[in-house]
């Protein structure tokens, strides 16, 4: 499959550096031989509507066979195809790869409470959150049912939207491109998403550096909901900008990527893969009101509401991340024995709560032996009926790289 891996391209950094890189440089800054920051907010608007257009066209054929659940920048690749000059970035073309965790979605309604968490912690829905910390009880119970809805059969839709705005704001040259009246409203919306972007990263690379257990401990520290609490705050926060941005008349033309962003990330959220590229050309933005407003008064009353962090534990800092990982260590044994069958870098983590979830992060190298009666994941796609069989998932994608529509591919996968 011609293309560069999309996290490369954008960071210009290994899989390895991703877990200790500096944050603010990370989601701020310009690594070298990156491309964050570089390209002007119409373009980078095109880019992130054509990953969308071409992602959903794939998801839409895989849904009725399989939910992919490991949708990320790692599992992506872009290509541009003829040789750009100045930084000219038209019609790039997106392949999402390694279906090595798809799991079953006819069945998965039935499975999900009593499977393995899977993917990219960065890309994980707020209910897989809860139930690394808590188990999956507690998101059974959870009094926003949106959330089990969400895991149930958007999980996909999550960290595709993820994906897509990581792409905008990671991009994006909020500087030097284009005249400031054309970032009305985005400047904020990209503030918010680096706000919980920034947090995401940080326990990302606690999992790396202090381990899961380490991670987990610190998330249910609070007598409450710890971190994820005001993670899920954090998510509204940017789903807000990103609304209130698209109704800016300078934005309009984009106003319909703006709304399908913050549909993808909403736990409420209704966009389906087959009208997703309708509904971003159709979704025109409102005549916004000519009432000027204060200076730093927001959108709605949700940003207010998000300032109360001090009611819930705060998500990691750099110094939390970064601290020793000695009293950790003393708990866990690192290195993992490999189970017969997995590839290399796909290990499964055991892992004690009152309805353990068992973890598989693609290509993360997680410390184990930890106590409690743990449940084992499968290590193996085939020997669990709940893993998308293999051979479904090429014939849908041979369907969809032969043109085929997302009818005749899912038929030619059954």
């Amino acid at each position: 499959i011609p293309g560069v891996v999309l996290d490369q391209w954008m960071y210009g950094i290994s899989d390895a550096q991703h877990k200790r890189v500096d944050v603010h440089e990370f989601i701020s800054g310009r690594l070298p031989g990156g491309m964050q920051r570089t390209i002007g907010f119409d373009a980078v608007c095109g880019i992130t509507r054509s990953l969308l257009e071409q992602l959903a066209k794939v998801m839409d054929v895989l849904e009725p066979i399989a939910f992919h659940r490991d949708v990320s920048s790692h599992n992506v690749l872009v290509n541009f195809g003829c040789k750009r000059s100045d930084h000219n970035f038209d019609d790039p073309s997106f392949a999402l790869i390694d279906f090595g965790l798809a799991v079953n979605s006819s069945t998965w309604s039935e499975d999900w409470n009593n499977s393995n968490l899977a993917g990219d912690p960065r890309y994980w829905t707020p209910a897989a959150w809860m139930a690394f910390a808590f188990g999956f009880s507690f998101v059974e119970s959870h009094e926003n049912q949106g959330h089990v809805r969400q895991y149930l059969s958007r999980m996909d839709h999550y960290s595709v939207g993820v994906l897509g705005i990581e792409i905008l704001f990671a991009l994006w040259d909020d500087v030097s491109k284009g005249p400031e009246s054309c970032s009305a409203g985005l400047h904020e919306a990209k503030a918010a998403w680096c706000e919980l972007w920034g947090s995401v990263v940080r326990l990302f690379q606690m999992f790396h550096i202090q381990g899961p257990l380490a991670t987990r401990e610190y998330l249910t520290a609070s007598s409450e909901t710890g971190g994820i609490s005001l993670m899920v705050e954090l998510l509204a926060k940017v789903r807000d900008r990103l609304q209130c941005a698209a109704t800016e008349c300078v934005n309009r033309a984009h106003a319909g990527l703006l709304r399908i962003l913050a549909d993808l990330i909403d736990e409420q959220g209704t966009c389906q893969w087959n009208s997703l590229a309708a509904m971003m050309n159709d979704m025109a933005a409102p005549q916004p009101s000519t009432a000027p407003q204060p200076s730093g008064q927001t959108c709605s009353g949700q940003d207010a509401r998000v300032g109360e962090s001090n009611k819930h534990r705060p998500l990691p800092s750099a110094k939390d991340v970064n601290e020793t990982a000695a009293a950790s260590n003393r708990r866990q044994t690192l290195g993992m024995p490999r189970v017969r069958g997995c590839p290399p870098g796909q290990q499964v983590l055991r892992i004690r709560s009152c309805s353990p979830p068992c973890l598989r992060l693609g290509s993360m190298n997680l410390p184990t032996s930890m106590t409690g009666s743990p449940r084992w994941a499968s290590a193996h796609m085939q020997a669990n009926q709940s893993y998308a069989p293999a051979a479904a998932v090429v014939a849908a994608a041979a369907a969809i790289a032969a043109g085929a529509t997302a009818a005749a591919a899912a038929a030619a996968a059954a």
